[in-house]
């Protein structure tokens, strides 16, 4: 299961909630204390991902988002890996994060106005691993 946290400062509308209902890999959404909109997917893809976003972002103005892969060097297990996309995906503006042993990669969806490749690079750094950013 994946986990999307998108910030969102409006209330979830009906009209919102019911498009998200139609996605059948959403299996829930809420809205936390943070007014972070969380969905659960059951089966993610990137293409699926934006198709999410893309129906989000009608209803919040400015609500923009990149989704960018990354080299990340310097992981030599799996467990790497999981510790890396756990730290990425709790970063703020961070919707999502998938990281990749065998690949040594990471692909990040993120809101560009809340973090840059370079604080998700410094985030990686404290745990010893290396995000290549170009």
């Amino acid at each position: 299961m994946t986990t999307l946290k998108i910030p969102f400062d409006a209330q979830i509308s009906s009209e919102l909630a019911s498009k998200l209902s139609n996605f059948s890999a959403v299996k829930e959404f809420s809205q936390d204390e943070t007014n972070r909109l969380i969905v659960s997917l059951e089966n993610e893809t990137n293409e699926l991902i934006s198709q999410i976003l893309n129906e989000i972002s009608e209803y919040k103005y400015g609500f923009t988002y990149l989704s960018r892969s990354f080299p990340v060097e310097k992981m030599t297990c799996g467990g790497c890996a999981s510790s890396a996309e756990r730290l990425l995906t709790n970063q703020p503006g961070v919707i999502n994060a998938k990281v990749e042993f065998p690949t040594q990669s990471a692909q990040i969806v993120y809101m560009e106005e809340q973090t840059s490749p370079e604080k998700l690079k410094a985030a990686l750094d404290m745990l010893g691993y290396d995000l290549i950013v170009k």
